[in-house]
């Protein structure tokens, strides 16, 4: 029988939480749990998400159509990070339990990236377009990832509208891969929401990719 598992029960992985987040979604999952019951947690269920570089809803859907016992979940987790999750990682978010949070290794020292207009714009609209992001090679080597998943020839419309079983609308579910890894920690990236956000202690989620051909009729 499962039963809500304590913030600090831990498994082989020792990380924090990751118990009472499986024990929360099974249970959910199999109706013992209401599904508004500890919203007050979505904060650490989204950091301890981050901190494992796990898609939310490449997890939930995981844990509910698999239904997994804890020691399969660890497995899976550990198989989406090449079976290894650094210590440095895993003390980095049990520490948020101690409410006494490690800051990742500053950056070198880096020129801002916003701008005064920057500012105003992010005042106005709520939100910055940051040129120069990643680099073309990265940005290049995205676009080509994209393609190879999908099995799609750019230089062939007739191939962009194929049916794949990873495609949602015009999102992918590409979640993993260094590719995608390299632009998330992006030093110009993380700089950017330092300033915006005017500290350092950034968590960096991931998220899928998308694909959206021009419309045919």
């Amino acid at each position: 029988m499962i039963t809500l598992a304590d913030q600090l029960d831990t498994g082989k992985t020792n990380i924090y939480f990751l118990k009472r987040f499986w024990s929360k979604q099974i249970l959910r999952r199999n109706g013992q749990l209401a599904v508004d019951t500890l919203l007050e947690e979505w904060k650490m269920d989204t950091a301890l998400m981050d901190a494992l570089g796990l898609g939310i809803e490449q997890t939930i859907v995981f844990l509910y159509q698999q239904n997994p016992g804890f020691d399969a979940f660890e497995d899976w987790v550990l198989q989406i990070n090449q079976g290894y999750i650094s210590q440095e990682r895993i003390n980095r978010f049990n520490s948020l339990i101690y409410r006494n949070p490690e800051n990742p290794e500053p950056l070198p020292p880096m020129d801002p990236v916003l701008s005064k207009e920057d500012w105003l714009f992010w005042e106005e609209h709520g939100y910055i377009i940051i040129p120069n992001a990643i680099t073309p090679e990265q940005c290049a080597a995205t676009e080509a990832l994209i393609w190879e998943h999908m099995g799609i020839d750019k230089n062939d419309p007739s191939t962009w509208y194929q049916e794949h079983k990873d495609r949602q609308g015009i999102m992918l579910q590409l979640f993993q891969h260094p590719v995608l890894e390299a632009n998330r920690h992006s030093p110009r990236i993380r700089k950017a929401y330092e300033e915006l956000w005017g500290h350092t202690d950034i968590w960096v989620n991931t998220d899928r990719v998308g694909f959206n051909p021009p419309e045919t009729e």
